[in-house]
């Protein structure tokens, strides 16, 4: 073992001289080598949060450095040209001209200045950022050989971004040893992104010309060239644009809820956008041009957004110029279509009706049967002059029944309060009715007159029997025009409620009870519920036939339904078989928006069974008392022999 190990050692001692050999020709290969290869390494860095690092251009690969450290995006098509000065640093320096100001002077240097210069063209820089060239290491200047010095520069770029000051450098470039040529000098020109943001303020104008802002309005930005602009920028950094707006790749734009539009919603920089002319279109919801606002402030009741329609100009609603990543000539219209300079696009509103009830009807619900008084209003849109439909459709719910003849009045009512009557088509649907105010000469010149004004008219209704307590009874009104073809509606809901109660064992919880049976009266037990959900007057001590009798089920459950909130009574009219009636036989309850479906709101009434009497003729409790004589009278015997046997 000892013998092999020696025999190793002396096998490396041996072959070290000719390793050296070999490396020393290598070295001297290199340094006889007339060109070397420039690489340069082309970034766009974030100037938003930090200054352009401070990069030693010595010659190392820094790629993966720079990447990791600087938020740094590799930027591709740049072009760059190294020129031969090696002759103006020659003649510089024998001037007197130290080496840093001759290279001062140099990196000030022009490309018009270098005309008669030799040159070398970099390949436009690839995906990553990256193009190289092989460089002469030496030039000859009065027929004398010299290190080469080169000013490289950047080609000019298209205003996105700005060109990075030329470099100066001198060949070759030597490894840290001093001694060894690099076999690839790489050198980092910086660069920042001519970084533009055009925001603009979306509003929505109402029918009484307020402007509101308008959020969830979308927008596209094209180029001169009727492109547009996509989300994916090139290497993550420059600007891409497609032929097709329904791409999914299209930036698309959408105001907020202050109604403002930046492209820093997507692009958080800004955009490196080249020089020239851009245009902001805003896009539709559907084919007739409407965009659904998502502002809070300009709902209708609680369910239905306003409705705006995009104006004349939708195409280029705002057109603004870009130079050398200044944005200027901003073009754009007011809210009266005008040619404007303010950063700002104006909707106009589609306005949404309005349906009413009665106060008592919105805050305690409805009985069933009773009447309810709908009133419907409609704003008239400041721009009605664009309108060529105009009508109104109520489409009640399953459970409401429609009271209304078949034709109704309506007053149309203009901004200065000046009323007037019009009879609009009604036309009867299978549940409901439209009233249709351009069908009728007068009724559409009256609409039309009024811009800001509103039409209203108001109808009845009443629930149907069999409604489920607490269940939404929607009924929908719906503005139908030629901007918004599904209709603009507004959705009015009232609620009728009940109550649920278990019949039982007064001393037994666990024991219900069937057949108990129960009319129902109001609060102040002057009114009883019929079999047909009305109310009549009640006398007290009876028990009207026509009265509606709720009964408890084999579960002891039962439940009145129908109401509105408030106290009402139960009167027990009837008991379970083998019970009897309660001293007092009436039992209040509240009706509640959840007194039906809570299971804690659940009702308990009790019953005590009946009493059990002897029979006529029987013994009755005599039997009880004579036995209790008999313990008695033992007892007292008992005690008067103890007392004796104690006293012997």
């Amino acid at each position: 073992m000892k013998q092999r190990i020696f025999n190793i050692l002396s096998f490396i001692i041996v072959i070290l001289p000719f390793m050296a050999t070999i490396g020393g020709s290598a070295t001297a290969f290199a340094a006889t080598k007339d060109t070397q290869i420039v690489t340069l390494h082309k970034y766009a860095f974030d100037t938003t949060s930090q200054a352009l690092p401070d990069i030693e251009n010595d010659g190392t690969d820094k790629a993966a450095d720079i990447t990791k450290n600087n938020n740094a995006k590799p930027l591709q098509g740049i072009r760059f040209t190294a020129y031969d000065v090696t002759e103006n640093y020659v003649t510089s320096r024998k001037k007197g001209a130290d080496n840093e100001t001759t290279f001062k002077v140099l990196k000030d240097l022009k490309a018009t200045d270098l005309t008669s210069n030799q040159s070398y063209d970099f390949a436009a820089t690839d995906n990553s950022g990256v193009t190289s060239q092989e460089l002469p290491v030496t030039s000859t200047v009065n027929g004398k050989e010299e290190n080469a010095v080169y000013v490289i520069m950047e080609a000019a770029s298209k205003g996105d971004v700005q060109v990075a000051s030329n470099m100066v450098i001198s060949l070759p470039f030597y490894e840290k040893d001093g001694t060894t040529p690099m076999s690839n000098v790489n050198l980092y020109p910086k660069n920042t992104l001519n970084l533009v943001n055009l925001d603009f303020t979306k509003y929505g104008v109402t029918g009484d010309n307020k402007v509101n802002p308008l959020a969830g309005a979308n927008f596209v930005l094209k180029n001169s060239e009727g492109q547009y602009l996509n989300k994916t920028l090139a290497n993550g950094v420059l600007p891409t644009f497609g032929d097709q707006v329904d791409n999914t790749d299209v930036a698309k734009f959408t105001s907020d809820k202050a109604g403002k539009v930046s492209t820093e919603q997507l692009f958080s920089q800004g955009l490196a956008l080249s020089d020239g002319d851009y245009t902001y279109e805003e896009l539709s919801d559907n084919a007739t041009g409407t965009t659904v606002g998502n502002e809070k402030d300009l709902t209708v009741d609680d369910t239905t957004h306003h409705v705006y329609h995009i104006g004349s100009e939708a195409k280029k609603t705002i057109t603004f110029t870009v130079n050398a990543g200044k944005i200027t000539n901003v073009r754009s219209f007011d809210k009266n279509e005008a040619a404007s300079t303010e950063k700002a696009v104006y909707n106009y509103e589609v306005p949404a009706p309005k349906k009413d009830v009665e106060k008592t009807v919105n805050d305690n619900g409805i009985d069933i049967n009773a009447p309810i008084q709908y009133t419907v209003t409609e704003n008239i849109p400041l721009d009605i002059a664009t309108y060529t439909q105009f009508a109104l459709t109520d489409t009640p719910d399953k459970a409401l029944e429609i009271d209304t003849a078949n034709t109704i009045t309506a007053t149309v009512t203009a901004s200065d309060g000046k009323t007037t009557t019009v009879t609009p088509k009604f036309v009867k649907n299978t549940d409901g009715f439209t009233l249709d105010f351009f069908a009728v000469a007068d009724a559409k010149a009256a609409v039309q007159a009024s811009p800001g004004g509103s039409v209203t008219f108001k109808y009845s209704a009443k629930v149907k029997p069999g409604v489920s307590p607490e269940a939404d009874i929607n009924n929908e009104i719906s503005f139908a025009n030629n901007h918004t073809p599904i209709g603009n509606k507004t959705t009015k809901k009232i609620h009728t409620y009940g109550a649920q109660f278990v019949k039982q064992d007064a001393y037994d919880s666990s024991k219900t009870l069937a057949g108990a049976e129960f009319m129902v009266l109001n609060e102040d037990k002057t009114k009883y519920r019929t079999s047909d959900d009305n109310w009549k007057t009640y006398t007290e001590g009876t028990t009207p036939t026509d009265a509606a009798i709720l009964k408890s089920d084999k579960t002891g459950k039962f439940a009145v339904t129908g109401l509105q909130v408030g106290t009402y009574n139960l009167k027990e009219t009837k008991a379970p078989t083998d019970y009897q009636l309660p001293a007092k036989p009436y039992t209040d309850f509240k009706v509640t928006p959840t007194s039906f479906s809570k299971t804690t709101e659940l009702k308990t009434i009790v019953n005590t069974q009946k009493g059990v009497l002897p029979h006529t003729g029987g013994i009755g409790i005599i039997l009880f008392i004579l036995v209790g004589i008999a313990i008695i009278g033992m007892t007292i015997v008992y005690f008067k022999k103890r007392q004796q046997q104690l006293n012997a």
